[in-house]
């Protein structure tokens, strides 16, 4: 066989060469050079160095897409659609005004390509294509010039005409045609650079080595295409990302080369992008993911914590695959080939203590037992029992690498806990224990009916599956995004939050892969109520409030928190305890923060019974500080900077009947040396300013109400309430009528205007014992409503014009001893809290009365919110020696 061949090839040798060079010949004109009078394809004018691009075929059906009602977002805000969603518009009234053309841009298709103008903004290229009819940019320019105000500049580049436009409504356009395209961008920097890769054949798409074979996949029954370039995708993100960013985006390129995607509805409540990537196989791992028949992981949705922000599911299907010694004895045994890897929401940028691996487990297999052989033949750190369960330690650096390679490779020397059927691996004890917390009282992801809803339309049959939680992964993007983009992060990710839930999946063999992005339009939320974050103990029980106050540094926000043992902690917002400082006593105050050096520095100001103390942010006192007092203090002390120049002035009451004033140095303030016979003042002071004149509110245990100026005298005549007061003193000062409120312990409510007249006020709730007074802006207009709480009743009143009626009334199980208002981000109004220090519970009620979900929680101090690290919602609460930040949902 082999000897007739040789003797066709040297009998036939000089046609057969002749047919190479021609073959040569015409891959190199096809390749390398234009041919004359032949049309252009425009997918031909767009580099293959751009990082996207979009293919649409009607804008029409676009623009309405984009403008749907029934999404719970608006896309068109999303960039880049936003520009997308600019300039189309824009286009489409420009030919509008030439009447012969203005079929144009519904008629043909359009490809948008971006252009990176300067390092922090980019254009697009518009390029038309498919036209019906020819299409000529000079009859197009005269015709604007006859109809519309627009002014034109032509210009020449490499011999093509370019139109420059400007239209007073419309702004600046640069317009020309090449071989039947447009050429449409507003820079003309993007439509000279497509004139010049059309002029080298060789550089654009259609003979890239990958995106000729993808857009085979599409027909041109899609209206919309969305195709992205993995290998330059860094280059367009280095727009808003960090280096950090763009580094996690060029690790897929080794990997994705290309991808695309066309919008799909399925049903009202999700909208899927449906398409493939184009991938090569860099390594054995990656390889051995996408064999085409894996499942996706049995159960992973009752193990994950319901605060997940993504999980990623891979199948393992060539287990078998891995030649390494330790795995074939120890793991692979167990493994069932389903892998999980996922991060809980985290607070700060260290991510490592918010990631997990879950791997499940063969039926009828002893996962502990082989973990412990491995554990003995390579090393334990440490074994722990927690609940019911037991965490343990491995000394093995490099765990995960063996099989699912270095891009995994992020758990070193990892503990592990065995839960039915999964293992769960982490890079601290305390991230297993805060999973197990929430499995053992399932709050998983499992009990999510949102999430629960959108899984069930996933494809059972995969091999990769990407979950993401967007309204938790802000602080994940934060990580990413450039310095001067952070403060917009939120206005660029709310258009996301709309969407709760995204999801992308991959399954197939070879290098096209099947592809689908499905994004969550489910009005059903995800279920709302408190989920940990973080836990940090102290050393004893919680005896104050917990709150967080502003170093002046950046990203330095601190918590503090004191315990029974007068211990006060400073926590940063990720838990750990920066320092501590055993004082004197127990914090009678709100702690005050102060510029006192006029430096952008803050410094903490509070006081306990004995003394006054001032401490720098790293817990150390400052010169002259703490003050001790003359006599006990009765309440909180007060700083206020009247004249607005950091010249603070320190107010306080004393058992012995006095208000001692201070300057900040510590001299004695005029008038207050000390303001005597005001009586035992258990309240604190308030402060308000009524026609350019400061008020110092003051209530003794007697009900006598007083208002000072800042010099000491009376700004009105003393009011005598009735009955025992050491409630606070609520001001309402926003609108007329303006009042200053107080309350005994029977109901009893002062109501006194900035001039001392007033009026009685009587507030029942319950049996109107041990009555505790609240004002907060929960229902109605935007004045102050009254929450009155008498043990284990609370009734809420509001203005409805002038009437003065009940919202809603609470009973509950037990007595409670506290009651507060928190305001909480985006809220248009408070919510109402109680807590009972007895019974451990903690209530929070919105302002339609409803309970919170995820409430009553664990407590034994009121409980405070705290927005740090741009965190929105979180609340601080202590229970006995636990500081648990959650967040509501």
């Amino acid at each position: 066989m082999l000897l007739k061949v040789f003797q066709f090839i040297t009998t036939h040798k000089k046609w057969i060469l002749l047919v190479v060079v021609l073959l040569l010949f015409f891959f190199f004109i096809k390749t390398y050079i234009r041919i004359p009078f032949v049309g252009v394809d425009g997918l031909e004018a767009v580099p293959r160095s751009s990082a996207f691009v979009l293919e649409i075929r009607d804008i029409e059906v676009l623009r309405k897409n984009l403008e749907e009602p029934e999404l719970p977002v608006r896309i068109s805000e999303m960039a880049p659609v936003q520009k997308l969603a600019e300039d189309l518009p824009a286009l489409d009234t420009l030919f509008r005004m030439a009447v012969a053309y203005e079929n144009i841009p519904r008629s043909g298709r359009i490809l948008a390509a971006p252009f990176l103008i300067s390092s922090n903004t980019f254009e697009y290229l518009y390029v038309l294509d498919d036209l019906p009819k020819p299409f000529s940019s000079a009859a197009f320019v005269a015709l604007l010039e006859n109809r519309s105000p627009s002014k034109i500049t032509k210009t020449k580049f490499k011999n093509i005409d370019i139109y420059e436009l400007y239209h007073p409504e419309l702004g600046d356009f640069v317009l020309t045609t090449y071989r039947g395209l447009i050429l449409f961008s507003k820079k003309a920097v993007c439509v000279e650079t497509a004139i010049s890769q059309l002029k080298v054949v060789s550089s654009n798409l259609k003979n890239d080595s990958h995106f000729p074979y993808l857009r085979k996949q599409f027909s041109n029954e899609n209206n919309f295409i969305a195709y992205v370039n993995f290998e330059h995708l860094s280059i367009f993100s280095a727009l808003f990302l960090n280096k950090e960013g763009t580094d996690a985006v060029d690790q897929l390129s080794p990997f994705v080369k290309w991808g695309a995607w066309a919008p799909e509805k399925n049903g009202e409540a999700q909208l899927d992008w449906k398409g493939f990537i184009c991938v090569e196989y860099f390594n054995k791992q990656w390889k051995n993911l996408f064999s085409g028949s894996g499942k996706s992981s049995p159960g992973i949705a009752g193990v994950l914590p319901e605060n997940t922000a993504l999980h990623f599911d891979l199948n393992y299907n060539k287990i078998a695959s891995v030649k390494e010694k330790d795995f074939q004895k120890y793991l692979q045994p167990w493994m069932e080939g389903s892998v999980t890897l996922a991060m809980t929401e985290p607070l700060n940028s260290d991510f490592s203590t918010d990631q997990i691996v879950v791997i499940s487990i063969k039926e009828n297999t002893n996962p502990a037992e082989m973990l412990e052989d491995y554990g003995a033949a390579t090393g334990e750190l440490e074994r722990e029992p927690y609940q019911n369960f037991e965490i343990c330690r491995l000394l093995r650096r490099d765990f995960f690498k063996g099989f699912l390679g270095e891009e995994f490779n992020f758990i070193h020397n990892p503990y592990y806990v065995v839960l039915d059927k999964h293992v769960v691996f982490a890079n601290s004890s305390g991230a297993l224990k805060l999973l197990l917390d929430k499995y053992i009282v399932n709050k998983t992801l499992g009990q999510e009916t949102a999430y629960l809803l959108f899984d069930k339309t996933k494809n059972n049959v995969l091999d990769a599956n990407l979950y993401l939680s967007t309204p938790r992964l802000y602080k994940i993007a934060e990580n990413y995004i450039k310095e001067e983009c952070r403060d917009s992060l939120r206005t660029i990710l709310r258009p996301w939050l709309g969407f709760r839930q995204v999801r992308f999946q991959t399954t197939g063999s070879g290098k096209m892969l099947e592809s689908t992005i499905s994004f969550n339009m489910n009005k059903t939320a995800i279920r709302g109520g408190a989920r940990t974050v973080w836990k940090t103990p102290l050393k004893s029980d919680a005896a104050i409030a917990p709150q967080v106050v502003k170093t002046g540094k950046r990203g330095e926000d601190r918590l503090l928190i004191q315990d029974d043992k007068h211990r006060l902690y400073a926590l940063s917002p990720e838990g750990s305890i920066v320092w501590e400082r055993v004082l004197e006593g127990r914090i009678q105050s709100k702690i005050h923060e102060i510029d006192y050096y006029d430096n952008k520095q803050y410094q903490f100001l509070f006081n306990t019974k004995n003394k006054i103390y001032l401490l720098d942010h790293y817990g150390e006192p400052i010169s002259g500080f703490p003050r001790k007092l003359k006599s006990p203090a009765t309440n909180g002390v007060a700083v206020y900077d009247f004249n607005n120049k950091k010249n603070y002035k320190i107010f306080i009451a004393c058992n012995n009947g006095n208000i001692y004033g201070y300057q900040q140095n510590g001299k004695p303030l005029t008038g207050w040396r000390p303001k005597s016979g005001v009586g035992k003042i258990r309240a604190d002071f308030e402060h308000f300013i009524i026609n350019g004149k400061d008020h110092i509110i003051a209530v003794n245990d007697r009900g006598k109400l007083m208002a000072f100026a800042p010099d000491g005298k009376e700004r009105f005549p003393a009011v005598q309430m009735t009955g025992y007061h050491e409630g606070p003193v609520f001001l309402d000062l926003q609108r007329p009528p303006r009042r200053i409120v107080a309350a005994n312990d029977k109901g009893k409510a002062q109501v006194t205007n900035p001039r001392g007249k007033g009026f009685g006020l009587n507030l029942k709730a319950g049996k109107n014992e041990d009555v505790k007074l609240l004002m907060a802006d929960v229902v109605g207009d935007s004045r102050k409503d009254f929450i009155v709480l008498s043990q284990k009743d609370m009734t809420v009143y509001y203005y409805n014009r002038n009437d003065f009626i009940i919202a809603f009334q609470k009973a509950f199980p037990e007595p409670q001893d506290e009651i507060f208002n928190l305001h909480l981000a985006d809220a248009r109004k408070d919510y109402i809290a109680t807590l009972s220090r007895e019974n451990r519970l903690a209530y929070l009620f919105n302002s339609e009365g409803e309970l919170v979900p995820g409430f009553p929680i664990a407590a034994t101090v009121p409980f405070v919110p705290a927005n740090f690290s741009g965190a929105e919602d979180v609340l601080v609460v202590a229970d006995r020696n636990i500081i648990i930040v959650y967040e509501l949902q």
